[in-house]
């Protein structure tokens, strides 16, 4: 506890980064709730893997298709105005989920619509973020912040995922994407409290201002940081291993353990738990150990994870394995970050991390829908889009 105390002291006394830590955690609260929701949501009206896997497949072709252009243009722009502008559009956007639910005319298709345009949102958040706190946190800082930041947005998570299982008891599942709309307004209007130390960034390019030039300028400074590209290649790894995750996750709780949706909750609510505390230890662990070593340690200590929850047989071993797995990924997700964001120039920053992206949501996509077909092995209908929500 008192290392943590000093932690958040020696991060939280940078007035800005405190502004964007609080907006960013208050956010990961609805974004909790509103995975809980969607997922049960559709599991339970298709009965099918197949459809999250559909729809987590939609939320991959936004990197595939835009990638490209959002990296150029968060190196181009005000990074405190892009994750404004961000927040601003998911919440407008997920608003339009409870308001045509309200209306009786909500459809499948729809939610597949609505979570296409959100994760454009995200596409342009994350990386633009991950710039800014690079922009108003010393390098020395950096892994404490990223560290900070990851332990309570996933409180924030683990808060959401607790309480959603509740709502959706009392409410209606779009009840929660209400809630969600609304803290990402609130993170929005923290983050434009971030004023100070704020620069825009510096594009030093002497080549063509094309938008697919400097994309490239992007391919190739990654190219040849072989350090850099190494990192890469291990999110990617991680990265695949949390989206299989989350396509299988609904079907495993109902179809192998036979439990429902307040286990659901529970077992999603362990990861958060298990990321909170890989925050925690990261930095104990990293004090001994070099950064560099601890990527292959976390890992490691993933797979084991994933197998010790692959084969569990009631809620409990799940929650483990489950805890587990959010401790491991969470800890080398923070690491490669803070090594990208620590190796990597000013000026591309946002062309790095979106042509990561990018390669994530290219394997992301395939993955999605070929695990959510394997998943549901004999039952591999489309999903019914003109099916009216409940």
């Amino acid at each position: 506890m008192n290392k943590l105390l000093r932690l958040s002291q020696s991060v939280l006394v940078n007035t800005a980064f405190r502004k964007y830590f609080i907006g960013t955690t208050i956010s990961s609260i609805g974004n909790g709730m509103q995975f809980i929701g969607i997922a049960w949501f559709l599991y339970k009206l298709t009965g099918s893997s197949s459809s999250m896997g559909w729809l987590l497949a939609t939320s991959s072709l936004s990197g595939i298709l835009f990638s490209p252009w959002i990296g150029v243009l968060i190196d181009k722009w005000d990074r405190r105005v892009v994750c404004i502008i961000a927040d601003c559009f998911r919440g407008t956007i997920v608003l339009i989920i409870p308001i045509l639910y309200y209306l009786d005319v909500l459809l499948i298709w729809q939610v597949y619509l609505i979570v296409f345009l959100m994760s454009i949102g995200d596409r342009f958040y994350l990386p633009a973020s991950g710039g800014l706190v690079r922009e108003i946190v010393p390098k020395t800082n950096l892994l404490s912040a990223n560290s900070l930041s990851s332990m309570f947005n996933q409180l924030g998570l683990l808060i959401g995922t607790s309480i959603s299982g509740i709502i959706m008891m009392h409410f209606s599942p779009v009840f929660v994407m209400l809630l969600n709309a609304v803290s990402f307004y609130v993170s929005a209007f923290f983050t434009f409290l971030v004023r100070n130390n704020i620069v825009l960034p510096n594009n030093d390019s002497k080549k063509s201002s094309n938008f697919f030039s400097r994309f490239l300028e992007g391919v190739q400074y990654l190219k040849y940081n072989k350090l850099v590209l190494c990192i890469a290649v291990i999110q990617l790894i991680l990265y695949i291993a949390l989206y299989t995750s989350n396509v299988l996750l609904p079907s495993f709780t109902g179809e192998i353990l036979k439990l429902g949706a307040k286990e659901f909750g529970i077992i999603d609510s362990a990861w958060a738990a298990g990321a909170i505390v890989g925050g925690f230890l990261l930095l104990k662990i990293t004090s001994k150990i070099d950064e560099h070593k601890f990527l292959s340690i976390g890992m490691f200590c993933l797979a084991g994870s994933i197998i010790i929850f692959s084969n569990s047989n009631g809620l409990i071993q799940a929650v483990i394995g489950y805890f587990l797995m959010g401790l491991f990924f969470v800890s080398t997700r923070i690491n490669s970050d803070t090594l990208i964001q620590s190796n990597v120039k000013t000026n591309f920053q946002g062309r790095v991390k979106s042509t990561i992206s990018m390669a994530i949501s290219y394997i992301s996509f395939t993955s999605y829908l070929l695990v959510g077909y394997l998943g549901d092995i004999t039952s591999v209908d489309y999903p019914k889009l003109y099916t009216r929500l409940p």
